[in-house]
This record gives C-alpha cells, sequence and structure tokens, in this order.
C-alpha cells in the first residue's frame, strides 16, 4: 500500500468516526469518555460541544445514587454517566461505597458544578446505554477497584 493510500484510508476512518459520534451526540446518545478538547480539533464536532455539556448536565440532574437504609450506596446509575465515570474513576472506587466514601463522592461531583441526587429505593437505570455497555462498565469498575486494592 502507498503512503498515500495509507493517509487516505486514516482520512476515511476519521471521517467516518466524525461522523457516528456527530449522529451519537445528535440522538442523545451516551457520550462517555467523548473528551471536549479532542472535538474542538473537528469542525463537525467542535459545533455540537454545547450540545455534549448539556447532555451531561441533564444526565447529571437526572441520575439517582440508590442508598437503602443501612446498606452500601449503589453507583451503577453514576457509573454510566459522562461526568459520574469521570469521578468514580479518578476515586477508583467499585459499584458501591459506603458512607464515608459516598460523602466524598458528593464533594467529588459538587465541585463540578452538580448535586448528587440519592434515593432510599431501588436503582433506576437510564435506557440511553445499552444493557452490554453498562454491565462492561461496571465489571470495569470493579476490577479496576480490585487492582487498587491488591498495590
Amino acid at each position: 500500500m502507498s503512503e498515500r493510500g495509507g493517509s487516505d484510508l486514516n482520512d476515511s476512518m476519521k471521517k467516518t468516526v466524525v461522523d457516528l459520534l456527530s449522529q451519537q451526540i445528535d440522538a442523545g446518545g451516551t457520550i462517555i469518555g467523548l473528551d471536549t478538547e479532542m472535538m474542538s480539533k473537528h469542525d463537525k464536532l467542535a459545533v455540537r460541544t454545547r450540545r455534549v455539556l448539556e447532555l451531561r448536565r441533564t444526565e447529571m440532574e437526572e441520575v439517582e445514587v440508590s442508598v437503602p437504609t443501612g446498606k452500601l450506596a449503589d453507583l451503577r446509575a453514576l457509573w454510566i454517566t459522562a461526568s459520574g465515570h469521570m469521578v468514580l474513576t479518578s476515586m477508583r472506587l467499585g459499584t458501591t461505597c459506603s458512607y464515608k466514601e459516598r460523602e466524598e463522592v458528593k464533594g467529588a461531583v459538587a465541585n463540578l458544578g452538580f448535586r448528587l441526587n440519592e434515593r432510599d429505593t431501588d436503582l433506576t437505570l437510564s435506557d440511553k446505554v445499552s444493557e452490554p455497555l453498562r454491565e462492561y462498565i461496571w465489571r470495569l469498575a470493579e476490577f479496576r477497584k480490585e487492582e487498587s486494592l491488591r498495590g
């Protein structure tokens, strides 16, 4: 393959990725891991930055952490939000946490300008994230937590 052919392929792949991300944003789909700084480098995505920030704000306003009386807080719903994912990853938490850790999560979420909504009943999950992606995120969270405890 010529050097130019490789460049054409890279350009084609970039265009495809940008088109798919644009469709995902426009549809209000999951935006976990989407880097708004990277978006600014692509005109088609840069114009959608405000939309991404609105989606992140909305998902944080709607998400609720389940905290049944006397039990660990269930963080699974927070894990499937972009901002929650970022906070929980940096704190190396799994899908549940203690009261003390929950207070730390509240503080971290507040530092981003949001309030952590809590409920004392079972968890309700957004349907914006597919079941396989949710399961993957939760398994990865538990794996990372176990890894951080080991060393």
